[in-house]
């Protein structure tokens, strides 16, 4: 018998001249500037906020749209959940993430985005019915097309004269 045997005793394995596989070292995953985004249920459907280029929410800059979560790439995100009038929840199936939130209290989400690609982003107002306004996608971008996405002019404005959400 070669040098290379494996002695099990008292349910230990001791190797004795043994080379052992050792998987090669994971790179390190350089991941972007965090990231907040504000999401609100109001009236059956999603309401999304992004800071605008100063990272200041509540300023001028702020990108508003509907349904649909846009965000860069390996990049870790923080999604506050607010509701406006009712209870709603909502499920990132790909992360496997589940949070509710109702009216008068701030809930959060935390995760990393990886690659690029189309996820599934689901959510439910608590009477039962599938509101479609609630269901969308969580698209993730590259960094250049998340920026050029956030540039678009064509983003949905804030519902008039109503602020939304003001976190302090």
């Amino acid at each position: 018998m070669t040098n290379r045997c494996l002695l099990v005793a008292f349910g230990c394995v001791v190797c004795a001249g043994c080379e052992f596989f050792t998987a090669p070292p994971v790179a390190e995953r350089k991941l972007g500037p965090p990231l907040t985004v504000r999401i609100t249920g109001r009236e059956f459907e999603w309401h999304i906020v992004y800071p605008g280029p100063d990272g200041e929410f509540e300023t001028p800059d702020d990108v508003y749209t509907k349904q649909h979560l846009h965000l860069p790439e390996s990049t870790p995100v923080t999604v506050e959940l607010f509701s406006d009038d009712y209870v709603y929840s909502i499920y990132f199936p790909h992360v496997d993430l589940l949070e509710m939130t109702f009216p008068d209290h701030v809930f959060s989400l935390a995760f990393e985005t990886d690659e690029p690609g189309k996820f599934e982003l689901l959510g439910t107002q608590m009477c039962g019915f599938v509101h479609p306004n609630l269901i969308g996608d969580l698209v993730v971008h590259s960094t250049d097309g998340f920026e050029k996405w956030q540039a678009d002019p064509g983003r949905v404005p804030p519902p008039i004269g109503e602020k939304l959400r003001d976190v302090r």
